[in-house]
């Protein structure tokens, strides 16, 4: 397992997945996608080049809660103009650089603001959240969705 700190990018379609945590980070494991788009993209969904990445770091938790950065990355080789997050195990009490809204299958899903949905390829932004539960111990790998056109 390789950990990876705020900021970082992956420009593989193939993105890492989180599978635990060392000293505060995500710790990942490569070879599982966790991205969407691609050759299978049918009419009204993103473009065969469009992908984007989420990885989840964990910073300061307390009982009842903890604070978290997730990076999303544009995979893809095409600009996208939006993108969506699901973190299936985490309730966002705030959110910064995002707009919550709890998901459907449980968790929360975030979508890009107006101000940072275009991500051009290989270039990532960044959301932070404090969130309610356990966090790190009961995570779950994020999955992202991209947007384009």
């Amino acid at each position: 397992m390789a950990s990876h700190a705020a900021g970082g990018t992956t420009t593989s379609a193939t993105a890492p997945t989180e599978t635990g945590f060392e000293g505060g980070h995500a710790a990942v494991e490569p070879g599982v996608d966790t991205t969407t788009g691609g050759a299978d993209a049918g009419p009204g969904e993103p473009s065969t080049d469009a992908s984007c990445a989420a990885l989840p770091v964990f910073g300061s938790s307390w009982p009842g809660g903890f604070q978290m950065e997730v990076t999303v990355t544009n995979t893809g080789t095409v600009p996208l103009t939006g993108w969506s997050v699901h973190l299936p195990a985490v309730n966002a009490d705030q959110v910064w650089g995002g707009i919550a809204e709890p998901h459907p299958e449980g968790g929360t899903l975030i979508t890009n603001t107006p101000w940072n949905g275009a991500v051009a390829p290989g270039t990532s932004v960044s959301l932070g959240l404090i969130g309610s539960g356990s966090g790190p111990t009961d995570a779950r790998p994020p999955v992202c969705a991209p947007l384009t056109g």
